[in-house]
């Protein structure tokens, strides 16, 4: 055990003492700035940040230059809705890091961050599609647990975590009266608890029916300093749970929400965002009855903020392609881009995460041609202003086997 615990000790340190990252400019490319299309300019990364982009940019000289003529450079792609890193094999049960299991559904202390994995080899692959940071959420229960914001890179948790706990992750499971009302008693008993902890500890204060770290774990979400992520697609649970957002004075937003946009106008009102699934376009179930495959151009329509995720941890590679598709039935090119960089990072409050700005987080990707067109390739890619190698566990198998004798 004493030989574990300095293993461990000297993996986080040896994480958080990583060399600087040298300057770099991409020079000759198209930049894509928040909410605009691409245009000539350049970036320039230095020290983990983007130091400056866009059109008159000037490249200081001590910087590497790198020409990306003909490219067009982005910001990375993020996955706000994600169980990469801790489901790693459907039928093998030591690689489910994402469920407490157990009957108790509330389990607002389990915290995602503890099972991730960021040697899992399914990082890689969403690095292929140009994915450099993802919210990995948990699963099971009324109340799921925390979910982690991660950066796809380091061998250690140390290094990958970002911010943990970025949300509280809930699902209206079964009648969704019935798990709101669970939902009201649990965060009113969590702001009594804060407020009547010494009482509680000398045992005279009235017994809570949740654990004293569930209702610990909750104090963030009913003090607003992260959201609550309720997976919810029918609309008369989305307008209940509107409702709900405004009486419990906490920040919601939505996972999945399929047929949110027959009350587009009120969640705009409300404040809660909607992360989506454009392929989600028909009745899969009967709370998807009255999804529609212009449900993302909708929402962003009448002013909702929304993200694009798979809700996967083995498809992350394939987050722009949802958002194409979201561009085909209406979504327009800037907001589809947007719904994979800005908008998750502003829905999680990490606005450093997701844009070309000055003093951005250096995560960046270089492509071949247009992000949102299945055809383009990652030509290089970029977190905390490093490049990182553009191989996989799948890279290599090609690798290995492409010469092979035919039999």
């Amino acid at each position: 055990m004493r030989h574990v615990a300095l293993f461990l000790s000297l993996s986080l340190s040896l994480g958080s003492a990583a060399p600087r990252a040298e300057c770099v400019a991409l020079t000759g490319g198209e930049v894509v700035l928040p909410g605009a299309r691409p245009g000539a300019g350049a970036v320039v990364l230095r020290d983990g940040r983007v130091a400056a982009a866009g059109a008159g940019t000037v490249v200081p000289a001590d910087c590497r230059r790198i020409d990306v003529k003909d490219r067009i450079v982005t910001a990375g792609l993020i996955d706000v809705s994600s169980s990469l890193g801790v489901d790693e094999i459907d039928l093998e049960a030591v690689t489910h890091d994402n469920d407490a299991g157990g009957t108790d559904p509330v389990r607002a202390a389990f915290r995602a961050a503890d099972g991730y994995d960021p040697r899992s080899v399914l990082v890689p692959v969403a690095r292929l599609g140009g994915v450099t940071s993802a919210l990995v959420v948990p699963a099971g229960g009324l109340v799921s647990g925390q979910a982690a914001w991660v950066d796809l890179h380091g061998a250690t948790q140390a290094e990958a975590v970002v911010r943990a706990p970025a949300a509280m992750v809930a699902t209206l499971d079964g009648p969704a009266g019935a798990a709101l009302r669970r939902l009201r008693e649990l965060l009113e008993d969590a702001r009594r608890f804060a407020t009547h902890r010494e009482a509680w500890e000398k045992n005279q204060s009235r017994v809570f029916p949740w654990s004293r770290l569930d209702l610990e774990a909750l104090r963030p979400v009913v003090e607003r300093e992260i959201p609550l992520v309720v997976a919810a697609d029918r609309a008369s649970d989305l307008e209940a749970l509107a409702r709900f957002a405004g009486e419990q004075s906490v920040r919601v937003i939505v996972r999945g929400g399929a047929e949110a946009h027959l009350l587009a106008e009120r969640l705009a009102a409300a404040g809660v965002g909607v992360i989506v699934d454009p392929l989600v376009y028909g009745p899969g179930s009967y709370d998807q009855l009255h999804a529609r495959p212009d449900n993302a151009a909708r929402l962003a329509a009448a002013g909702v903020t929304v993200a694009i995720s798979t809700f996967s941890g083995h498809n992350l590679r394939k987050l722009r392609q949802l958002a194409g598709n979201a561009v085909r039935e209406g979504l327009p090119w800037t907001a589809a881009l947007d719904a994979i960089t800005v908008a998750p990072a502003k829905l999680f409050g990490l606005e450093q995460h997701g844009a070309l700005l000055p003093g951005a987080v250096g995560n960046v990707v270089v492509w071949s041609g247009d992000p949102l067109e299945i055809g383009t390739r990652v030509e290089r890619l970029f977190i905390h202003g490093r490049e990182v190698p553009l191989r996989s566990r799948q890279t290599e198998l090609f690798e290995r086997y492409r010469d092979s004798p035919q039999r």
